[in-house]
Order: C-alpha cells, then structure tokens, then sequence
C-alpha cells in the first residue's frame, strides 16, 4: 500500500491523504523500525470512490496477528498486534498514541463503527497497537 508522509491540520488533527487508495505515515514521529517510540499510520476504511481503502479490514484484526512494514530503503520490520480498539470519535484522546518514547511499536487508525449519512462519516476510530518483533 501506497503511504505518504503526513502532518497535522491547522485544527491540530493528523492528516490523512486525500486519496482514498492512499495512506498516511505521520512524519514528525519514528519510522519503520525505531528504537523507541510510536510509528502512527492513518488510511480510509474506504470511499465512494475507493469502497475497500487500504484499512477496510482493520476492524478484523486480532490480538497475535503480524503486520509486515516496509521502508523505501528496503528494510522491514515486523509488528504484533496487541490491542485492537474501537473508540466513539467524540471522545477520542490521540495523544497517547503518538509517543517519542518507550517501547517500539506501530499504531493503524481508520475509521468505523456505524455510518452517520448527515455527517458522511464514521461514529468510531479503530486503533490497532502493535509491538515490534522483528526488524
């Protein structure tokens, strides 16, 4: 899967590409295989124009699953999930995920939960959490 480089918006969010196929590593944190710290990558569960984005499935991950991640540099390193969470969007508190310290670990977001048509979005996020294994 296609990931660029992300910041925040101008009301503090992290970006997220706005192409649908697309997804977005946020820059100012660690990268693929760090010594500490979190690794955070955001996608689209999908759109009208992509319906299955690159996070469709991440409402299906599981505790013990892997997660192979690739550098441009040809490095890899290998993820397990540890936590998978779903979390109401208005009440959501993304700070402890985006940590320079501590262990290394990788966090996917995405949207999910139940569809709000008014709002043409998602109720929920889901956050995968994965420690380091390999790499």
């Amino acid at each position: 899967m296609p990931v660029d480089p992300v910041g925040v918006t101008v009301d503090g969010a992290m970006e997220i590409p706005p192409d649908a196929a697309r997804s977005g590593w946020y820059r100012f944190g660690p990268g693929v295989a760090p010594e500490s710290g979190t690794t955070v990558v955001a996608a689209h569960a999908g759109s009208v124009a992509t319906p299955h984005g690159p996070f469709f499935d991440l409402r299906g991950a599981a505790q013990g699953d892997t997660v192979q991640v690739s550098a441009a540099d040809g490095s890899e390193a290998t993820y397990e999930v540890v936590a998978v969470e779903r979390l109401a969007k208005a009440t959501l508190d993304l700070a402890p995920y985006f940590r320079r310290d501590g262990e290394p670990r990788l966090v996917l977001a995405t949207c999910g939960g139940e569809w709000n048509e008014a709002r043409r979005s998602y109720e929920d996020n889901v956050i995968v959490t994965a420690i380091l294994v390999a790499g």
